[in-house]
């Protein structure tokens, strides 16, 4: 009688325990939804409760990971994704997991974190600024400005008029 007691006592333990399952559907995607380019990532490391859980790392002859990433099979606990951004900067995603269901989580290389509390435009002060960008591709090479000019309270733009 005893022992049955225990059994009954332990099932009961056992059946109020939380046993959560969830998967992680990762997407590498832009943050700028208007561009339409792909951003390699090379490295994705995951920590399960601050420790190392995976890294994920491109397959052998690939060249970067996979754009849409699914992990399957994960129990409960604090998820922290760890990357480096276009612009150097570590970030860290972190994700709770505490049901069984799929987690999106959206991987965004494009994303600059620190933003600089002026912009370059702002510290002109009756001044200029002459921006220069180049274009280049298979059958095409040009380079271009755009001068910025501040005088007082308003902003002009110039470029080079093509005739």
């Amino acid at each position: 009688m005893r022992s049955l007691l225990l059994l009954c006592l332990l099932s009961l333990i056992m059946s109020c325990q939380k046993n959560v399952m969830a998967n992680f559907d990762i997407h590498i995607e832009n943050y700028d939804k208007y561009d339409e380019r792909r951003h390699d990532l090379y490295k994705i490391e995951i920590y399960k409760d601050e420790k190392i859980f995976k890294i994920l790392e491109p397959e052998e002859y690939a060249p970067a990971l996979n754009f849409n990433i699914k992990l399957d099979s994960l129990k409960e606990g604090k998820y922290s994704f760890v990357y480096e951004n276009l612009f150097g900067e570590t970030i860290k995603k972190e994700i709770k997991v505490d049901e069984s269901k799929t987690y999106r989580i959206s991987i965004t290389p494009d994303y600059l974190f620190k933003k600089n509390k002026k912009s370059v435009f702002e510290n002109l002060k009756d001044s200029e600024a002459k921006l220069v960008f180049q274009s280049r591709g298979c059958f095409h090479q040009d380079k271009d400005s755009i001068v910025v000019i501040n005088k007082g309270k308003d902003y002009f733009l110039r470029q080079k008029m093509v005739v």
